[in-house]
């Protein structure tokens, strides 16, 4: 079996491709994967990076179920741990990066959707959602934290606490996307455009740019909130209510919560 995440340079452009499954979903190996990858990359000729899925209706739909269903609570700590760990490296990323957002993108899909430096989004059956409420978990704040960052806190309240499916021009009200277009092909296009263009610039430079604007970010504290944030995590992923949502969502029905 392949890799769930992989990546090609061709013209000093990287492009890292999802394709775990029918709904591009995460699990460990799937955040090895894409973590090698970013690492990988560094050691190439590649200048930018582009982030798309090998499917048109799912950019990458949030974790699978049976990830979670079943686990310890040290298993469930240590998935979204490793999902963090890679959220981190992704928005601090080196280098340029694009999204070219394609279908659904829910849960943690929704993050590597949105961290990225530019974000093009298609209109056809597209969506991004922080779909967390309905499974009765909760977002650590570290992932929180970031996303402010990058869209404003009043877009994340607004994003993040119904819940909801986004259409694009929602998406870019909320300023999780930067463009939208008509079709995945436009949206592809666009994104290859633009790390054209990029390609063309000398390395030194972006890199020193990229570096100098986040320079006022500070992530002293991240290390430790991020435990804080996992004990919570924990205790809600555990809840009867959490395992519920999980399990419905694996047999594609309506979950039935206690409160």
């Amino acid at each position: 079996m392949g890799k769930k995440v992989y990546y090609k340079v061709e013209n000093k452009i990287a492009t890292i491709i999802m394709d775990s499954d029918e709904q591009n979903t995460i699990d460990g190996e799937f955040i090895a994967d894409f973590r090698t990858a970013l690492k990988e990359i560094l050691n190439t000729d590649a200048k930018v990076v582009v982030i798309e899925s090998a499917r048109d209706d799912f950019f990458c739909n949030g974790f699978h179920p049976d990830v979670f269903l079943g686990a310890s609570g040290d298993k469930i700590k240590q998935n979204m741990k490793d999902l963090l760990i890679l959220g981190s490296e992704h928005f601090f990323y080196p280098l340029p990066t694009i999204s070219a957002i394609t279908g659904y993108a829910a849960g943690g899909g929704a993050f590597i959707a949105t961290y990225n430096d530019f974000r093009f989004m298609s209109k056809k059956k597209s969506r991004i959602g922080f779909t967390e409420v309905h499974l009765a978990m909760t977002v650590p704040s570290v992932a929180l934290e970031i996303l402010s960052i990058k869209i404003g806190y009043q877009n994340v309240i607004q994003s993040v606490l119904l819940g909801k499916l986004l259409k694009a021009e929602e998406c870019l009200k909320f300023n999780l996307v930067d463009e939208i277009f008509d079709t995945h092909e436009e949206t592809r296009n666009a994104a290859y455009k633009l790390a054209k263009q990029i390609a063309s610039l000398p390395i030194q430079s972006l890199k020193s740019l990229k570096r100098g604007s986040q320079r006022w970010i500070n992530t002293e504290h991240f290390e430790a909130q991020m435990e804080k944030d996992l004990k919570e995590v924990e205790e809600l992923m555990l809840h009867p209510d959490c395992m519920e949502a999980f399990s419905a969502l694996k047999e594609k029905r309506r979950p039935k919560f206690s409160n």
